[in-house]
């Protein structure tokens, strides 16, 4: 993606003119687990082994039910364009927990979108990322290097100030910044999908640097997961190879 596309941009060269309504996925759900939920989702399309909505709602009730009926019903559940079915599956929500949970919760964003889509007679086009995200805004990971031994109290309150300034000023948002490694800091944040997000973090690390060449230009941004200790040291350990 060049520094000037947007996410948004990215989104219409793949699916042409956009033509509905934008659902963007909130909660933190694994790549992985979005891909078994869709990969299970299409078997069943295909080979036509939905559940009905009753047997569906038992299971869901059931107090030790099997985890793959559980996901079944669920995708099977998701399809039904029924208030009563997605108001059902809102509650089940609220008391479920684990792995089946983040099943749960992209089964319900689909059957809303259905039951919003026949309302509306919208189209409605799903989105969905590792990290997740807020209205129409993407949640992003962002690990930003630092070019000098170790940041002061006041240099730690001028890289939180100016880039909170200069997010507020894209419509973005910072959720957690911190400063627990010398050797870089990182942040978690919710920008636009219309924004072009490398244009936000240069803009910000320049920033800081008018006051003293404190942070590298380079800097490491995802949207699919956060990153380890681990794989952030591995990341390191490839540039400098480079």
């Amino acid at each position: 993606m060049s520094k000037d596309e947007t996410i948004y941009d990215k989104i219409q060269s793949v699916i042409g003119n956009l033509n509905g309504k934008l659902n963007i996925l909130e909660e933190e759900i694994s790549v992985d687990i979005q891909l078994q939920y869709f990969e299970l989702s299409k078997k069943m399309k295909q080979n036509n082994s939905y559940i009905n909505a009753d047997k569906c709602l038992k299971i869901l009730k059931s107090k030790k039910p099997k985890e793959q009926e559980l996901k079944e019903a669920l995708i099977s559940l998701s399809i039904i364009d029924n208030v009563e079915v997605m108001r059902a599956m809102e509650d089940y929500l609220d008391y479920i927990d684990g792995d089946i949970r983040k099943w749960a919760i992209i089964a319900f964003q689909e059957n809303r979108m259905l039951i919003e889509s026949s309302l509306l007679e919208q189209n409605q086009i799903f989105i969905t990322t590792g990290l997740g995200g807020k209205d129409n805004k993407l949640r992003y990971f962002l690990l930003v290097k630092v070019d000098i031994e170790e940041l002061s109290y006041s240099q730690k309150k001028l890289i939180t100030d100016e880039f909170t300034e200069i997010f507020r000023q894209f419509d973005s948002e910072i959720e957690e910044l911190y400063f627990d490694k010398k050797e870089y800091f990182t942040l978690t944040c919710l920008i636009p999908m219309k924004i072009p997000i490398k244009r936000v973090f240069t803009l910000c690390i320049a920033q800081c640097n008018e006051y003293g060449a404190i942070l590298s230009p380079e800097f490491l941004v995802t949207n699919v997961k956060k990153p380890t200790a681990e794989e952030i040291e591995n990341h390191f350990k490839d540039k400098q190879r480079r």
